[in-house]
């Protein structure tokens, strides 16, 4: 039986490309210095997270990680950050499927909006001129437009943590 063909089983349908730009634009710790570098990286922590631990981006669910909330995060608003004809629209197009796995139904159609994002990340580092990053996009707390966007709720833990401090305030 032939192996599904993904990138965790290390032979997604642009493997060697995507292999070569995570090398060339993903610094080994930290955030990468390039827009493109940022997306394949925001995209492979979704794709990571997922595939490795069982954690979820889902409109209407619950926070996860806070890493994944904050690629989700990225990803789905990088395009607003550039000037139009810098890959902008490219940047969108990531953004709405990103958007389609957060809403996807089943396990099945996550996985498969998470290979289309995978391949579009890639695609895009390969084809589009370098953008540098800037501090304040690094530095931004996207996972607070996912929790928006995606109307995610705390875990209980932090549920009940708030509650607590409301009740102190008192």
């Amino acid at each position: 039986m032939e192996e599904t063909k993904t990138y965790w089983n290390g032979n997604g349908k642009h493997q060697e490309l995507y292999d070569a730009q995570w090398q060339e634009l993903v610094l080994i710790n930290g955030n990468a210095g390039t827009v493109q570098g940022e997306v394949l990286r925001a995209a492979s922590r979704l794709y990571h997270r997922w595939f490795n631990d069982g954690d979820r981006i889902e409109e209407h669910g619950q926070i996860t990680d806070s890493s994944a909330e904050n690629a989700w995060g990225f990803l789905h608003l990088a395009h607003t950050l550039l000037p139009e004809g810098e890959g902008r629209q490219a940047l969108k197009a990531i953004a709405e499927i990103a958007a389609d796995a957060a809403a996807a139904d089943s396990v099945a159609e996550y996985e498969e909006e998470l290979e289309r994002l995978a391949d579009a990340a890639v695609l895009y580092a390969a084809t589009r001129p370098l953008v540098p990053t800037d501090e304040d996009m690094i530095d931004s707390k996207w996972e607070d437009h996912c929790i928006d966007v995606c109307d995610l709720q705390p875990e209980e833990d932090e549920e009940e943590e708030d509650e607590y401090y409301e009740e102190d305030e008192l």
